[in-house]
């Protein structure tokens, strides 16, 4: 497998992220994971899992101007 690049660079302005990470035994990922990536391990016996929930805002080709841009992740994120 290989990874591919985007075609084209992109631009945005991050707003709020929050991410989530958990620690899983390795043995449980390993088989889940392709030849060509490596897992983030601790002491060779847990591997990480992360979750990014991001809101974005303006994302457009880069160079373009920020009203072509969309917004995302508005619903995701809870405000106070």
């Amino acid at each position: 497998m290989t990874l591919k690049n985007h075609p084209f660079a992109v631009e945005a302005f991050f707003e709020n992220s929050t991410v989530l990470t958990f620690a899983v035994p390795k043995k449980e990922l390993e088989q889940y994971i392709p030849e060509c990536l490596e897992l983030d391990t601790y002491q060779d016996k847990w591997a990480f899992i992360a979750i990014a929930l991001v809101q974005t805002k303006h994302l457009r080709p880069k160079g373009f101007p920020k009203t072509m841009g969309n917004n995302f992740g508005n619903d995701l994120l809870v405000r106070p």
